[in-house]
C-alpha cells in the first residue's frame, strides 16, 4: 500500500512506525520544518530515519502537479494544520483521511482542547473522517468517545490523554484499511468551529467573570510555553496560572521542553 502522510507530533511518528510494520510504503512525508515548542518527537527526523523523503506542503503540490506521485493508495493527515486541497483530497485512490484529535462533531478546527475545558462536558473524544474541501466537515468513518473528569484537566493533559485514544482510533481504522473492509461514510451534519478571533477573545478574563470560570479558563488555556488564560493589567498581559495547577506542574510537565 503507497502512502502519502501530512502530520505533525508524537502520535504521527507512532502512526508512521505502525504503518510501516504493516507493510506500508510511504511514499513522502510532509512535516513542519520546525517542531513544535513542547517537546515532543519530531515527525521529520523520524521518517528521516526510515529514509523516507520529507517535504512541504507547497512542495506536495508541486510534486502532484509535475505528475511525480503515481499510483497512491491513500493519503493520511493526522493533526496536520493546513487546509488539504485538491488535487491531494482526490489523489489517494482509497481516498484522503484526517484523524482528528476531537469528537466530530461537535468539535471541528483547532482549539478544541481548549473548547471542550471552557465548555465543561464529561466527555471527550477522537475521529476519523474522510476528507473534503472544509475543515473537519468530511464523512465520518469513526467516532471513538471517552468519559473523563474535565473539571481536573488543562489543555495540555487533555492532549496527552487524547493522544493515546487517538493513535487506537487510527490503528482501528488502518487495521479495516489493511484487512480490506469497507469504511462507513456518514455525513456530519451541524457542527461548531470557532475563529481565531473568537478563540482569542475567549482566553481574556473580564472584571464580571466569575471565579470559576476564572478558573476554568486557567485551565482551559494551560499549555505552556505558549499563552494562557489573559488578564489586563496596566494596558499590559498576563498569564494567569492557579495554586492547584502549580502544584501538578512538577509531576505533569517535568521534561516537556
Amino acid at each position: 500500500m503507497r502512502i502519502i502522510l501530512l502530520g505533525r507530533k508524537s502520535i504521527a511518528c507512532d502512526a508512521l512506525r505502525y504503518m510501516l510494520s504493516c507493510g506500508a510504503e510511504m511514499l513522502t512525508v510532509v512535516a513542519p520544518e520546525k517542531t513544535d515548542l513542547i517537546k515532543q518527537e519530531s515527525l521529520a527526523k523520524t521518517a528521516q530515519n526510515f529514509n523516507i523523503p520529507v517535504t512541504t506542503d507547497d512542495d506536495l503540490y508541486e510534486m502532484i502537479a509535475h505528475n511525480q506521485l503515481q499510483n497512491v493508495d491513500l493519503v493520511i493527515s493526522i493533526v496536520h494544520q493546513r487546509l488539504i486541497k485538491q488535487p491531494l483530497i482526490d489523489l489517494g485512490r482509497m481516498g484522503c483521511i484526517n484523524f482528528h484529535p476531537a469528537p466530530l462533531p461537535e468539535y471541528r478546527g483547532w482549539g478544541t482542547y481548549n473548547l471542550g475545558i471552557l465548555d465543561n462536558i464529561d466527555y471527550w473524544g477522537t475521529s476519523a473522517h474522510f476528507v473534503n474541501s472544509e475543515f473537519d466537515k468530511g464523512p465520518l468513518i469513526q467516532v471513538n468517545r471517552f468519559p473523563i473528569e474535565m473539571q481536573k484537566q488543562t489543555a495540555y493533559s487533555l492532549e496527552q490523554i487524547t493522544q493515546k485514544h487517538l493513535l487506537q482510533t487510527f490503528i482501528s481504522v488502518f487495521d479495516k484499511i489493511i484487512n480490506h473492509e469497507s469504511l462507513p461514510s456518514t455525513p456530519q451534519g451541524e457542527g461548531r468551529y470557532i475563529s481565531k478571533k473568537e478563540f482569542e477573545l475567549l482566553r481574556e478574563i473580564s472584571d464580571d467573570d466569575s471565579p470559576e470560570l476564572i478558573e476554568r479558563k486557567t485551565r482551559a488555556f494551560w499549555f505552556p510555553p505558549y499563552l494562557g488564560a489573559q488578564i489586563k493589567i496596566n494596558n499590559q498581559k498576563f498569564t494567569l496560572i492557579s495554586n492547584a495547577m502549580l502544584d501538578t506542574i512538577g509531576e505533569n510537565y517535568h521534561g516537556m521542553y
